[in-house]
């Protein structure tokens, strides 16, 4: 796929060659564009899954050198454009935006030599901006109120899978003359 010029040169038997032609350009099928990620999904526990907690957003992708890139965002239309660079890769800042949480979905498609490429494959990012809440925390050995034990064990639930979760992340809060540590 791209964009493709020619030209010709008449040359006759006695070797002389004529000018050049006037070039004819022809544009075959145009590849899509593709999403390489977001300048922001440095914000949480790997910054290539396409969540983020920030909801300004720099889209980021590849495409045929010298192509414009047209970007939709799934249910709002198209919403702005890029353009390659020499080595296709174009950016697009959405930062005007402040997306809500949930899931948002992009797609792209590149316009080149007069023809456009077919749709990108569907860009989907969530905006996460809620911090995980604890819905649970029950004493779980030993299981009576009045203790007199020397250990107490608490299982915390969370509304969502985390990461890297130690005791070092809890803070203990006593009262009535009890007193301890986190271990």
């Amino acid at each position: 796929p791209g964009v493709y010029s020619f030209t010709a040169v008449a040359t006759d038997l006695a070797g002389n060659a004529g000018p050049e032609s006037l070039p004819y350009t022809v544009a075959t099928g145009v590849a899509p564009p593709a999403f390489t990620g977001i300048t922001t999904d440095t914000a949480g526990a790997s910054a290539s899954d396409q969540i983020t907690r920030d909801a300004t957003l720099v889209l980021n992708g590849t495409g045929p050198v010298g192509a414009i890139i047209t970007l939709t965002r799934v249910g709002l239309g198209v919403i702005g454009a890029a353009s390659t660079d020499a080595g296709g890769a174009w950016s697009f800042d959405y930062t005007a935006v402040t997306l809500p949480p949930g899931q948002h979905t992009f797609m792209a498609t590149a316009t080149t030599g007069g023809s456009s490429s077919p749709a990108s494959p569907p860009f989907v990012l969530t905006i996460d901006t809620a911090a995980p809440t604890i819905p649970s925390l029950v004493r779980f050995h030993p299981a009576t109120a009045a203790t007199a034990a020397s250990a107490l064990v608490f299982r915390v639930t969370w509304i969502e899978p985390v990461l890297n979760v130690d005791a070092a992340d809890f803070q203990l809060t006593t009262t009535g003359g009890v007193t301890g540590t986190i271990a």
